[in-house]
């Protein structure tokens, strides 16, 4: 092979691809060369923060498709266009119309997640050429996580491709379609009467699709040639009710900036005619080989029989990631001509083995639309499956060979070949080929019969004859989810007979049950040559239950659950296929009765976009408050622009990556870091000795032989609420994870690599692992007595006409922030320290690092520009990590970058807490809760960290709604040793209110009453207290409550779920309503204080910096509204740049949902002060005023800063807000004020598989005035569907006494291939929102002048003390959350419905989350096992 520069274009420029780089993917590439906008969130490819757009000239055509960077290998882009979201607009040039979409329609919170769906949506109207449909937007977004918004805004903001004119594609049509506050005012009256709303735009009115010009993003014919355009849209404004069907709802100050849809890049002209040729590159790690001929690449293959051949690079990529397992070679396969071919014959279609999954779907398309129905039955299940199979990055480079020989137990590919009678090609030099069925291929785990220098060719996929049909179902943890964890595929050829069906053949193939996929050979002889009846049926699932006899560990379930898959996956087959025949043969007997008939299952449809509607209170047209101004970073972080920490790039920088304990709990006998030290780029390696002065293990010092004895004060004791862990372990490890030590290098790849090469010899210990386990050993943490009670408990529980017993079980969360945990840790002279975090913390980082280093803390500062998500995973767990990075670069004298990949993050950094809750509860025959007594354990892990505020805040909220006159609830905390679970959005409220919604739903099924009535009976009243001595304003809450239920029209929709559940077997509905009561500040009461700076420059302009950290939540956005509306200027005229703890000092986290009250507070302080400086420059001149002249006017607020600043005023304020009349946990107003809301959600259920999908939902909160109505909906919307991912589908799984196949301690669920947080597909098909109206904020037992801002140093900011809330505003970040379990009591009451039609008790303990495979179990029916139980909670 001989030698090739390799090139590619980037954003329309020619980028010389380096040399011996063969390990480097596109991602770390485009980084490198400073596009930074192309974010790293996962490395598995799932996330969709790296989506770039790939461009190139295939088979005579350009074929445009997206991508995942961090997959994709660099050398793969040789002769293509690589698109960035900095090449399709900027600040500058412009912003396309899916920037300016996003932005604009408030689908940005964090940004962290904002670029790739940028790209995906751009990448899509590339490829398809004209508007794409509702479906195919809809699954595109399956490609991408998004965990702050919730999706519904980014949702809409892409359906208007799909929904409106297509010349809506540019900025002065979209500005067009934002309807009159007249319009809108008469659509909120329409709405709230019943009346439809807008009308969505009909066929008539549409444009016919067209081309997609790269350059305006508007249908044309230009063949990608137009000249860029400019475009200005007219100020809107803000309006009560939007309708998010049509994608109308816009910013109020859409077009406060000049938009101009800059010109795109072109596909470059020199690669229309690029002709890849045979490569060989060698490398120091790794050889990279493109054969372009098939002669070549078997040649190749016979000459290096151990390399991989790769073509969408997904499993090696994510290897190399996660495994640091490099191949020493790498075979290129997308070149190969015959590779990529697809012939279609008379009996079958040959499929090459580089064919993408995305042409295989095209493929399957094309021939349902042109061939008989008969003949394309297994590429209408294929079709079906490869639909689930990920987002649009991973088809469009996965291709068909890859899937067939990873050999994965569960792939759906193989399993549907089996069954279908496909037949794979091999080939090998010399023109030698074979042929082999897929059950004598499969031999092993991953193992596939393949001879030295063989490959696979293809695949010959036959078409079905007449009456044989052929399906595949699998089950998931999710709907839709590309990693099953059990599937079937069954194929069965008919002939009629007199009466009835003969089965003639029969094959059924299994996936997940063994180690790879296998056919059921008891099944198929138990239906081959047999009737089509129910009796084959029965004996059918006998002898499918008998031919699984084991399960692949790598699903995670257990045997009965496998069982229970497939008995029902067969009798779907069975019901679909006598379906299929009674449809296509008239007068065909039913296989099933009637009672089955109506609830024949399929896959739950839903078909296009979520739809829904906001309604809100607004604001007066003068006002900056009040109105739903855009994010103030949505634009720069719609284009790529904004910064994060791990986009910093410092001159001389390295790279640090941890060593971190492989055991639960072990004494550590040795650390040898010698190898390591060896290794090319590498510079040092630290661990405890380091913080002892024990000597320096810098690269230098190894060489020179000399450890030279440091003069320091380091301090190796870390902790949060105690020191009670270390920055590096010492000599005992107490969880899998904990820092041993922290290598640096020139290079991230090169500190991993040497990291795996550090020596650590242990001696095991016991450990504990779950609650249970530190139950049964006593493992607690010390520390104050958790308990909050009122009554007598014991008296009233025996005077109860009914009492309970029974558990509740909460599994923990991940955080899942798109952007991991990174510092960047800067040396400066006289021993000061900068360090720029992605934290919510930065006075915690400023004072825990100084600590470490026996630094005063005036050496270090902490700066924060934004952070990509946290929920409260970001507070505390990485300071010790960082304090780590902070010693190897001050030992270095260099700055240091340290990240965790996604798998590191997950695995040490903690969680949600979990809870197991024991109860008792007494209760009357109407219902009424008199008495409860229960106790809470939570999972702390091996430190303490947060737990003691988790355990202390969640026993206040023990309640919820509810007044049960007699009740005690205590609360402990576990010790295990596992990673030290932390703070997350509601700080231990959502996990023991799910305790009581629990009770009050059981009281409800024991009484046979409704479960509202039970929880409305239940209710505080105006005048009561909440159990921890607070007073509640009951009527809100009653309002929220009363609101939801008319609003949804609940009592009607409840009636129609019974009449749907009569009539259908197999699917069930349920539909439940869940209230909510929120505390509002912090615990610790000398935490609820905040800060704020604020300058005005001479040119009117005014920068605001405060204590609090933006991570999403708007928090800058609404600082600097208030800050404009003090000073009566827009709101363009006022800027935030960045957090830092030199600016605003001793700063409490941004947590709580205190922020907005503390320094929106903060900052109306600073400016109440300035006000009152400029007062006397604002006055029109008395001499003009006296002559009657004409400009006798006010001078303009930048005219009065001048005269100000002329006359030596100080233009600078430091403002300052405190609540000071908090009592703390242990007092009667531990709280500054409740926030309520309520919920009403309705899910459908598939029984069979325990799937299901979210109908509607109506949530109702009480925010008073909302400060941005968008940003506060927003955050509700992302809370809600958080919530429902904790109680409905995410899942954490350890390595326990349930999970035995798994090492110890360890965590299986590290990313989002295993952990599952809620996509696009799971969000309300109808999701609505409502502020509540003429609510102002308002706290009943505190007055405004116990809340309020100290003057300093005798400065007076005016007379009037503030509000005691930020403009009759309430926080919105925390309280919706558990609002999304009213889905899981909605799955609740289906799989109550479930049971009823089953013959069994309709209650179950249903623990959360309610998986796919724990819902299934609970429905217990004739399909599932005898005596079956419920796969057991991970706590």
């Amino acid at each position: 092979m001989k030698g090739q520069a390799l090139f590619c274009y980037v954003n329309g420029k020619r980028r010389d691809l380096p040399s011996e780089s063969a390990e480097l993917t596109l991602l770390e590439f485009l980084r490198d060369e400073g596009l930074t906008g192309t974010k790293l969130g996962c490395g598995e490819g799932v996330c969709g923060s790296c989506t770039v757009m790939i461009s190139e000239s295939f088979e005579g055509k350009l074929r445009h498709r997206s991508v995942n960077a961090c997959l994709f290998p660099l050398y793969a882009a040789d002769g293509k266009h690589v698109v960035t979201v900095e090449g399709i607009g900027s600040l500058r040039s412009g912003l396309h119309p899916v920037q300016q979409r996003l932005a604009t329609l408030h689908g940005s919170q964090c940004g962290f997640c904002t670029p790739g769906f940028v790209m995906a949506m751009y990448a899509l109207l590339r490829a398809t050429g004209g508007r794409p449909s509702e479906q195919q937007i809809r699954d595109n977004l399956a490609g991408n996580l998004c965990r702050c918004t919730g999706y519904r805004p980014i949702v809409d903001a892409f359906k208007v491709f799909a929904q409106v004119p297509a010349n809506a594609y540019t900025n002065d049509s979209i500005q067009a379609q934002q309807p009159s506050p007249e319009s809108s005012n008469a659509a909120a009256h329409a709405a709230e009467n019943g009346f439809p709303g807008p009308k969505e735009p009909t066929q008539q009115q549409q444009l016919p699709a067209k081309k997609i010009c790269p350059s305006t993003g508007q249908p044309c014919d230009c063949n990608g040639a137009a000249s860029p355009t400019n475009h200005r849209n007219a100020k809107g404004n803000s309006f009560g009710v939007q309708h998010s069907s049509t994608g109308t709802k816009a910013s109020a100050d859409e077009g406060t900036m000049d938009l101009v849809t800059c010109s795109e890049p072109v596909f470059p002209a020199e690669l229309r005619s690029y002709q890849p040729q045979d490569l060989r590159l060698p490398g120091p790690t790794c050889t990279w080989l493109r054969p372009v001929t098939l002669e070549s690449l078997l040649e190749t293959r016979k000459k290096y029989p151990e390399a991989r051949l790769v073509a969408g690079h997904n499993e090696v990529g994510i290897e190399r990631k996660y495994n640091q397992t490099t191949p020493s070679m790498l075979i290129s396969i997308c070149s190969i001509p015959e590779l990529n071919h697809i012939q279609t014959g008379a009996e079958e279609v040959w499929v090459g083995a580089a064919v993408t999954l995305t042409s295989l779907m095209d493929l399957c398309s094309h021939l349902i639309s042109s061939r008989p129905a008969h003949e394309i039955r297994c590429f209408n299940t294929l079709r079906n499956q490869l639909h689930h199979f990920s987002g649009n990055q991973v088809r469009n480079t996965a291709t068909v060979g890859g899937n067939i020989m990873n050999a994965s137990p569960i792939s759906d590919i193989n399993a549907i070949m089996m069954a279908a009678g496909a037949v794979y090609e091999l080939a090998s030099a010399g023109g030698h080929r074979s042929r082999i069925a897929p059950e004598h291929f499969l031999i092993g785990y991953r193992k596939v019969k393949l001879q030295a220098g063989q490959i696979l060719l293809g695949i010959s996929i036959p078409f079905t004859a007449k009456y044989e049909y052929v399906s595949e179902y699998k089950q998931s943890h999710k709907r839709d989810d590309f990693l099953a964890v059990g599937n079937a595929a069954f194929c069965v050829s008919l002939e009629p007979e007199t009466e009835g069906w003969h089965l003639k053949e029969a094959k059924v193939a299994l996936g997940g049950v063994a180690p790879f996929t296998q056919l059921a050979s008891r099944a198929a002889a138990a239906m081959r040559g047999q009737s089509w009846s129910q009796s084959t049926l029965n004996n059918t699932l006998q002898a499918i239950s008998a031919d699984i006899t084991e399960t692949s560990e790598s699903t995670g379930w257990k045997l009965d659950v496998h069982k229970a898959a497939v008995a029902s996956f067969l009798f779907r087959f069975f019901m679909s296929v006598s379906a299929e025949l009674e449809a296509e043969v008239p007068g065909s007997a039913p296989l099933f009765g009637p009672a089955d008939q109506p609830g024949i299952p399929a896959d739950l449809p839903f078909d296009g976009l979520s739809k829904g509607w906001q309604h809100f209170p607004v604001a007066a047209p003068e006002a900056v408050v009040g109105h739903s101004h855009m994010h103030m970073a949505a634009r720069s972080q719609t284009t790529g622009e904004a910064m994060f920490a791990g986009d910093i790039k410092l001159v001389g920088m390295q790279h640090a990556v941890l060593v971190t304990s492989t055991r639960a709990r072990a004494k550590i006998l040795s650390v040898n870091a010698s190898n390591a030290l060896n290794m090319k780029g590498i510079s040092g390696f630290f661990d405890a000795k380091a913080m002892r002065g024990e000597g320096s293990n810098t690269s230098a010092s190894v060489a020179s032989g000399l450890h030279h004895q440091q003069q320091h004060n380091y301090n190796n004791a870390a902790g949060h609420m105690k020191q009670d862990e270390e920055v590096f372990a010492s000599s005992e490890v107490h969880t899998v994870g904990q820092v041993i030590g922290i290598i640096t290098a020139e290079t991230e790849r090169q500190a991993r690599a040497a990291a795996k090469a550090v020596q650590v010899e242990y001696e095991d210990l016991p450990s504990i692992v779950s609650i249970q386990d530190a139950i049964a050993a006593g493992s607690f943490f010390d520390g104050p007595e958790n308990k909050v009670e009122r009554g007598k408990v014991e008296e009233w529980l025996s005077k109860c006409d009914r009492v309970l017993e029974g558990s509740v079980v909460v599994g923990g969360q991940e955080h899942f922030y798109l952007e991991p945990q990174v510092s960047v840790v800067q040396p400066q002279e006289n021993d000061e320290l900068v360090i720029h975090a992605s934290t919510q913390a930065a006075t915690a980082y400023q004072h825990d690092i100084a600590r470490s280093l026996g630094l005063p803390s005036h050496k270090v500062v902490c700066h924060v520009k934004r952070v990509g998500g946290a929920f409260g995973g970001k507070e505390t767990r990485f300071i010790p990590v960082t304090a780590a990075a902070a010693v190897a670069a001050r030992e270095i004298n260099r700055p240091l970058r340290i990240a965790l990949d996604r798998h590191e993050d997950m695995a040490i950094t903690g969680h949600r807490h979990p809870f197991f809750i024991k109860y008792k509860v007494g209760f009357n025959k109407d219902g009424k809760v008199v008495a409860m007594d229960a106790e809470a354990f939570s999972n702390g892990g091996w430190c303490l960290d947060m737990s003691q505020a988790v355990i202390g805040k969640a026993l206040l909220h023990a309640d919820n709604a509810y007044r049960v006159p007699h009740m005690c609830f205590t609360g402990r905390i576990c010790r295990t040793n596992t990673a030290s679970n932390t703070s997350m959005r509601g700080l231990g409220g959502p996990q023991i209110m799910l305790a009581i919604e629990s009770i009050m739903d059981r009281v409800a099924a024991e009484l046979q009453l409704a479960p509202e009535h039970v929880r409305s009976l239940n209710m505080y009243r105006e005048g009561e207290k909440a159990v921890c001595g607070q007073g509640v304003e009951a009527g809100q809450l009653r309002a929220c409550w009363d609101q939801v239920l008319e609003t949804s029209g609940f009592e009607e929709r409840a009636g129609e779920v019974a009449r749907f559940n009569q009539g259908s077997r197999w699917r069930k509905r349920g539909i439940s309503t869940v209230p909510v009561k929120f505390g509002i500040g912090f615990a610790g009461k000398f935490m609820n204080q905040g800060g704020a700076l604020v300058h005005i420059y001479m040119d009117g302009t005014v920068l605001v910096t405060t204590g609090g950290i933006e991570m999403g939540q708007g928090l800058h956005t609404k600082c600097c509204m208030v800050a404009a509306q003090e000073l009566g200027i827009p709101l363009d005229k006022v800027h935030i740049a960045e957090t830092a703890t030199d600016k605003v000092p001793n700063t409490s986290p941004s947590a709580a949902s205190a922020s907005s009250d503390l320094y929106c507070m903060a900052v109306i302080d600073a400016c109440s002060q300035l006000k009152g400086r400029l007062a006397p420059f604002r006055r029109p001149k008395s001499d003009a005023q006296q002559n009657g002249d004409a400009e006798a006017r006010p001078p303009s607020f930048a005219e009065a800063v001048q005269a100000a600043y002329q006359a030596l005023v100080d233009l600078s304020a430091h403002g300052f807000h405190a609540i000071t009349q908090l009592t703390g946990p242990g007092g009667d107003m531990p709280f500054k004020y409740w926030t309520y809301g309520a919920a009403a959600t309705e899910v459908e259920l598939d029984v069979l598989t325990g799937t299901h999908r979210v109908i509607r939902a109506d949530i109702v909160m009480d925010l008073g005035q909302p400060l941005n109505p968008a940003i506060d909906i927003g955050q509700i919307e992302g809370a809600y569907v958080q919530g429902m991912g904790m109680t409905c589908k995410e899942e954490l799984v350890w390595g326990d006494a349930e999970h035995s196949w798994l090492p110890r301690g360890h965590l299986q669920t590290r990313g989002p291939g295993s952990y599952m947080i809620p996509t696009a597909d799971d969000i309300p098909d109808d999701l609505r929102v409502t502020l509540l109206e003429d609510q102002p904020g308002r706290i009943a037992s505190l007055s405004p002048p116990d809340c309020h801002s100290r003057r300093q140093n005798g400065r007076s900011g005016g007379e009037d003390r503030p509000p005691a809330l930020v403009h009759s505003s309430k926080n919105s970040g925390e309280p919706p959350f558990f609002l999304g379990a009213s889905a899981f009591f909605a799955l609740k009451q289906a799989v109550y419905a479930a049971r009823r039609d089953a013959g069994l008790p309709a209650w179950v303990q249903l623990d959360s989350p309610a998986s796919t495979e724990r819902v299934r179990m609970a429905c217990s029916d004739h399909l599932t096992p005898k005596g079956a139980l419920m796969p057991p909670i991970c706590n």
